[in-house]
């Protein structure tokens, strides 16, 4: 059995092989490497997409060590968007990553055209909004989450001019986030993204789905 075949076997019930390759030539631009960023980058890496943008200007510190997927002792006051790559060089030595320890204002537009999906890992509404007019113009597809306390939503291609009117941080500045909560956020971003990228997320486009975790309701909204 080749090695393509035998790394991704447990995907194959549910993904054929041409789903498998078609993931291996897209790029994805994440932006954000922290408690949602780092674990979309590392549920895509074992799906076995093919080339990674990972984007974050900023490094661990202590309070990162709850829910970052990258953030240890050893990682601390490094740069989450390197220290992300090199910790998924080692699961994948065949992806392509890419580290841009920069602000998302700071990357070139064309970059922006080169990849085939952008996820927003993002923290802040402002940096939501200039993301929001970037994957417009470019006419790229975006899945956004974000979490809160014991709260979290994710959607792609829904209207973050609208979600994030004002300039604010997140709720997770306001009412502080857990583990299970990003992670569980990520997966859900991770399934948005895999389903775009195979071309067959029409029927969630344009709704942002909330969850809670106290009563384990998902409200979709539509725009």
């Amino acid at each position: 059995m080749s090695e393509l075949n035998e790394r991704y076997l447990r995907n194959h019930a549910t993904l054929s092989l041409e789903d498998q390759v078609r993931l291996g030539e897209c790029r994805v631009m994440i932006i954000g490497c922290g408690g949602l960023g780092g674990y979309v980058a590392e549920n895509l890496t074992r799906l076995g997409v093919g080339k990674l943008d990972l984007v974050d200007p900023d490094e661990f510190a202590i309070h990162n060590l709850n829910r970052q997927r990258f953030s240890n002792i050893q990682t601390l006051h490094q740069n989450k968007a390197q220290c992300a790559a090199l910790a998924l060089e080692v699961i994948n030595p065949e992806a392509k990553l890419t580290p841009l320890e920069v602000g998302l204002e700071e990357i070139e537009e064309t970059r922006f055209k080169e990849v085939d999906l952008l996820v927003d890992a993002l923290d802040n509404s402002a940096s939501r909004r200039y993301l929001q007019k970037i994957a417009t113009a470019c006419q790229k597809p975006l899945v956004h989450g974000a979490i809160g306390g014991l709260g979290m939503q994710y959607g792609l291609n829904v209207p973050l001019e609208k979600l994030y009117a004002e300039d604010s941080f997140g709720a997770e500045k306001r009412e502080g986030n857990l583990s299970f909560v990003a992670s569980g956020c990520a997966a859900m971003m991770s399934y948005l993204a895999m389903i775009s990228l195979l071309g067959r997320a029409q029927a969630h486009e344009g709704i942002l789905y909330r969850f809670d975790w106290r009563d384990m309701e998902i409200t979709p909204l539509s725009f």
